[in-house]
């Protein structure tokens, strides 16, 4: 808790003091739905039916990656490590590989696409085996990380 309240304390002394730089991220051709970041990168959904990863450190317009596969708006995203993991209006969740290796972005690709829900994947949440989605359907469903397949479903 003491280094938790040590930086706390600085981002506010810093923010009061006027010591802050503001960068603004553009990219989307429609609104932003839902964000996720961690300490390298912003990861954005959106109306625009894509998702983009951004680099913090850079901010430059080449490094940001675009990921298009949903066929609707994306409305939620789960960001760990390198595995994000995308739900959409599509009715559809998918699993991205986010390794990037060296400067580019070449091997950040979709590896599963879950599908089963009848109506907008509205939230998720991962662990290391299962995700757990949630939907204007009126359920639940519990997915096998790895194979994809709907493990349990609650209404």
């Amino acid at each position: 808790w003491k280094e938790m309240f040590a930086e706390r304390f600085r981002v506010r002394r810093n923010w009061l003091l006027g010591r802050y730089t503001v960068r603004t991220f553009e990219g989307h051709s429609q609104g932003i739905s839902c964000v996720q970041f961690d300490e390298q990168r912003i990861v954005s959904g959106s109306s625009d039916k894509t998702i983009k990863v951004w680099d913090i450190r850079t901010n430059k317009p080449w490094s940001a990656l675009t990921l298009a596969g949903h066929s609707a708006t994306v409305r939620c995203l789960h960001l760990s490590g390198d595995r994000l993991v995308s739900g959409s209006a599509d009715r559809t969740i998918k699993v991205w590989d986010l390794k990037n290796t060296g400067k580019d972005w070449s091997s950040a690709a979709c590896r599963v696409t879950m599908i089963g829900h009848m109506h907008t994947v509205r939230c998720l949440q991962v662990d290391d085996n299962k995700v757990v989605s949630g939907s204007y359907d009126k359920t639940l469903k519990v997915w096998d990380l790895s194979s994809g397949q709907c493990c349990l479903t609650l209404r």
